[in-house]
């Protein structure tokens, strides 16, 4: 039985997904009002981990995730903004950001000639 078809996962296997998720942090962080510094980037990284942790413990839902963790960042700063509409700015900046893990485009070209990938 010969491989006709390879499934691969894109985060950080064939994308970098942190860098994206950092450059659009960035530009949020930007959009609404607040400085995109090392320690901001790294207070936003913690909630949202621990976010993402309680989704997984059935704390939350991906849907209060989303939005939780910006309004607990902005929260933190002592600033009031719709969470819902940093979502959505953050989520259309995440989809802009498609960098390939290197060596990852050659690995795909190679690939592609003999299998559905």
């Amino acid at each position: 039985m010969a491989i006709r078809n390879i499934f691969l996962d894109l985060d950080d296997t064939i994308l970098d997904f942190h860098r994206a998720e950092r450059e659009a942090i960035t530009k949020t962080l930007l959009e609404f009002g607040s400085v995109p510094s090392d320690e901001n980037i790294a207070k936003y990284t913690k909630i949202n981990r621990s976010c993402w942790e309680a989704l997984e413990r059935g704390e939350m839902t991906r849907e209060d995730v989303l939005t939780k963790r910006f309004q607990l960042f902005f929260a933190g700063l002592g600033r009031e903004v719709s969470a819902e509409d940093v979502q959505h700015f953050y989520e259309r900046r995440l989809a802009e950001g498609a960098y390939f893990i290197e060596g990852a485009e050659e690995f795909l070209e190679k690939l592609k000639s003999e299998y559905n990938l």
